[in-house]
């Protein structure tokens, strides 16, 4: 019997209710990778100089104090 590997990665994001300045993402959430490591996400709405919307963000691996 062969054994299956899940190499799908988990991407979940939220709008940000709780954000406490206009510097606060707009999105947050998490990303869980095939070895089970999450991370999380924050993300900002942003417009490029000739008005293109896009979304820019980073991963980081979660605060163990909370």
């Amino acid at each position: 019997m062969s054994a299956t590997y899940n190499n799908q990665i988990e991407i979940v994001l939220f709008d940000n209710n709780r954000a406490s300045s206009a510097k606060s993402p707009q999105k947050t959430g998490t990303v869980t990778f095939p070895d089970g490591t999450k991370y999380d996400v924050a993300m900002w709405e942003r417009v490029s100089k000739n008005g293109t919307p896009f979304l820019s963000g980073t991963l980081k691996l979660p605060d163990p104090k909370y």
